[in-house]
């Protein structure tokens, strides 16, 4: 969903890693399986096992999060001594992700009249990506823009992050540039289990506040504190990578992280499926809220290593082969609009009948796809690389 950057966070065509557009197409098409189960079927099917579906959106969203970190960490960490300047840094990545968001929300609000937006508020709510910090709005106007939100929080917090740690380098310089960071990011990490424990038992809860109030605790998770720790993979991931651990490790440790990452990876799915959280995730109980919040952590931090660190040999080769790496390019244009996509197909071929016979249902998927990565393709020509290169004019 995040395109490769150069020192101000801007694309950088010259050095994109096929193999990482290629992890977009995985964290993609796991969002859009995980809405298209219920919306074009079977419906049955995904109600009997949520736990296997239910899965997909948030290891798709994690993932993305994950890439963010890394990637947007790496011109950071080669600017050690002057720093990159926050404000172009922010500006340019506002750039990459507004226009094309707005131009979503538009099409759901105005053209297909998908939801209902009523009054100044809600408008400057959704356009400016504050539906986060409102209580019981954050699924309103485009539903996946909640992860955009965090995106943006996240451009707002790197600056200060890597702000502190030039301090911290400067006053002890014996600590080590990336060591520094490999210690950071990795208290991050473990700082999403945690959070997610206070959240779930020691958060202080009083009664439940109206629609659209502000910064209520009961909508902290959807704050940048709630999902740090996959964006902390990627940061340190990129803290691994940019320090050279990969080329002073031994042949024989890194194959014991390769084996402990691909544990980390298969063992986390495998919890995330056994947690069997309901479709109403709220409706789980709050071990399982905490289990599903380890075991994602745990599985994020296995890809992460095996795509970014280690670059296992076999994982890469696919991931960037060209069609595959294509389609992670147009990845953020699939991500807006296969909600709005997948919803049109559904009242076009299923609006008569609850009944869903194999036949339609196979036609709406291919449908459904084939529409998703034309939109996203258009997405990304028309609008979203434009609006990239008008980024990196400002000054």
């Amino acid at each position: 969903m995040i395109d490769s950057l150069d020192g101000q966070g801007t694309s950088a065509a010259a050095t994109r890693d096929r193999a990482l557009d290629g992890l977009r197409v995985i964290a993609a098409f796991a969002v859009f399986l995980y809405h298209g189960v219920t919306v074009l079927g079977p419906v049955q099917f995904s109600h009997r096992h949520w736990n296997v579906f239910g899965m997909l959106g948030p290891i798709g969203v994690s993932i993305f999060f994950a890439l963010s970190g890394y990637l947007l960490s790496m011109p950071f960490l080669s600017s050690r001594t002057k720093g990159v300047d926050g404000r172009r840094f922010v500006v340019r990545r506002l750039a990459r992700i507004l226009p094309a968001y707005w131009a979503a929300l538009v099409a759901f609000l105005y053209v297909w009249d998908r939801v209902d937006v009523h009054g100044v508020g809600q408008v400057v709510t959704y356009f400016g990506l504050l539906q986060n910090y409102r209580f019981g709005m954050f699924t309103g106007g485009l539903d996946v823009a909640w992860t955009l939100v965090m995106e943006i929080s996240f451009y707002a917090f790197l600056p200060v992050w890597f702000a502190i740690a030039r301090v911290v380098d400067r006053r002890w310089p014996l600590l080590g540039w990336y060591r520094i960071h490999v210690v950071a990011a990795s208290g991050l990490v473990l700082w999403g289990p945690l959070f997610r424990f206070w959240d779930l038992y020691h958060r202080p809860r009083g009664t439940i506040p109206s629609t659209g109030a502000w910064f209520d605790l009961s909508t902290i998770t959807l704050w940048l504190p709630g999902h740090i720790q996959h964006f902390a993979v990627g940061m340190l991931c990129a803290a691994l990578v940019h320090g050279g651990w990969r080329d002073r490790a031994s042949a024989t440790t890194r194959n014991r992280w390769r084996w402990c990452s691909v544990i980390a990876s298969i063992g986390g799915v495998a919890c995330l499926v056994a947690v069997d959280i309901p479709p109403q995730v709220l409706d789980g109980t709050r071990l399982q809220g905490l289990q599903f919040a380890t075991a994602m952590t745990v599985a994020t931090s296995g890809v992460g290593y095996l795509v970014f660190v280690d670059r296992t040999e076999a994982v890469v080769r696919v991931l960037r082969l060209r069609p595959i790496a294509w389609i992670g390019q147009v990845s953020f244009g699939i991500y807006l609009w296969h909600r709005l996509i997948q919803m049109e197909l559904a009242d076009a071929f299923f609006s008569r009948s609850p009944t869903r016979s194999a036949g339609p249902m196979v036609v709406a998927w291919v449908l459904a796809v084939l529409l998703s990565v034309l939109a996203g393709a258009a997405s990304f020509y028309l609008i979203e690389r434009p609006a990239i290169r008008l980024g990196r004019r400002i000054r």
